[in-house]
């Protein structure tokens, strides 16, 4: 690694992917009262207010809101395909199902979420995007992942991790 990236990895055993959510949340307001002596950021002349509970925003509500389609209703390749025309994105004849949505994402949802610096989890990824995570016991669709920005930027990513080595050679 190049030495402007830093990383800090942790996991936790026998414990949900929403506790990491929470690991993440307390370690950030930690870090602001021990460096600012509150629990605030002050980033591009943006106050950010780390004590009140980060927003949890499903990726497919995420779609709806952004780019006007549920993603989980939208899980093969001819289906992004027709949403990337509707929305008039530019895609290739062999682009994949993963490429499809990272277009779609990228032009339409990610930077609508970027704009306000407030703290947010962006969670419940389609099971395509997560083969090391469990299953959502909710909706099968989607998978125990998430990811946290905070003042537009991504800071983390965790899952809930897959550990059944036969659901594990089922979804590579």
């Amino acid at each position: 690694h190049t030495p402007e990236f830093r990383l800090l990895e942790w996991y936790r055993r026998n414990d949900s992917w929403e506790s990491l959510m929470g690991d993440c949340e307390n370690l950030l307001r930690g870090v602001a009262k021990t460096l600012f002596g509150q629990e605030e950021l002050n980033f591009h002349g943006n106050k950010i207010d780390l004590a009140k509970p980060f927003a949890r925003i499903s990726l497919n509500e995420a779609f709806e809101e952004h780019a006007r389609f549920p993603i989980l209703d939208n899980l093969t390749t001819e289906a992004l395909i027709e949403q990337c025309e509707e929305l008039e994105i530019f895609y290739l004849p062999d682009d994949s199902w993963d490429d499809l949505y990272h277009r779609i994402f990228l032009n339409r949802v990610e930077p609508e979420l970027l704009k306000s610096p407030e703290p947010f989890f962006l969670t419940h990824y389609p099971a395509p995007l997560a083969s090391l995570a469990t299953l959502s016991t909710d909706d099968p669709r989607c998978a125990e992942r998430f990811e946290l920005y905070v003042g537009g930027i991504e800071l983390a990513n965790g899952f809930g991790e897959l550990t059944d080595p036969e659901e594990q050679r089922l979804r590579f």
